[in-house]
């Protein structure tokens, strides 16, 4: 049985030694693997099941505040009395223009990290 032991070790191959750099490349690609796969999920989240909004007027001051932050659900339908976000795009109300995002805003606001500023009207 001894015998048997000593010759399957010596046909099996010596454990393979990765350097620093193989290991940091196995890292950074898991790592962006990880990154993609988030970035999809929650760009799918946000296309259809739900979306971060800022109130951008004072239109609704008695329930909701300037800045105040509100999950919009996209799955049921509408109810009476419900809340319902709309987009302006005739441009008919007033109030102040938000600012303008730099890239990695606009980005971060794609995926649904930041919530969406510029179409937003109550």
């Amino acid at each position: 049985m001894a015998d048997d032991a000593t010759a399957e070790e010596a046909f099996r191959p010596p454990p393979q030694q990765l350097t620093f750099a193989q290991h940091a490349w196995a890292f950074v690609k898991e790592l962006t693997g990880v990154v993609i796969g988030a970035v999809i999920v929650a760009s799918l989240l946000r296309a259809f099941v739900g979306q971060i909004f800022l109130i951008p007027s004072s239109s609704m001051e008695q329930t909701l505040r300037v800045d105040d932050r509100v999950v919009v659900e996209k799955i049921t339908r509408i109810q009476r009395g419900e809340v319902v976000v709309f987009a302006d795009p005739g441009g008919w109300l007033t109030g102040p223009a938000a600012p303008r995002r730099g890239a990695v805003g606009r980005a971060l606001q794609f995926v649904g990290v930041l919530p969406e500023r510029q179409l937003l009207r109550w």
